[in-house]
């Protein structure tokens, strides 16, 4: 559920206060309105639990789950076409990406 609000309210800080650098995720919201962009979050969220649950314990001290690991992740959602389901990639990938960014690192790095 944390994740889920995190997920929101990073899509309403973008949306709000930074449209033009998200274009995808403005479109989306314009086109199937605030309900559905808010019922998106918990699959992204659980989502993001998954591929959290890859970096090893501790890599990213210093980070703020809320401020730089969900929005790092946000990043990756694909926004062209969010009418049912968001579309995802492999927890893994994802994880693997954010480690890039972040600094992180996964305990699972040599599976999938």
């Amino acid at each position: 559920m944390e994740a889920a609000l995190c997920v929101w309210e990073d899509l309403l800080e973008r949306y709000d206060r930074f449209p033009t650098q998200n274009p995808g995720i403005v479109a989306q919201w314009k086109k199937n309105g605030t309900v559905h962009m808010r019922s998106l979050c918990p699959a992204i969220g659980s989502w993001i639990v998954e591929a959290f649950e890859l970096f090893e314990r501790d890599s990213l001290d210093g980070t703020a789950y809320d401020w730089d690991v969900v929005p790092a992740f946000v990043n990756l959602v694909d926004w062209e076409d969010q009418r049912h389901k968001p579309k995802l990639m492999a927890p893994l990938a994802a994880a693997k990406l954010v480690a890039q960014r972040l600094g992180g690192s996964l305990a699972c790095a040599s599976e999938g």
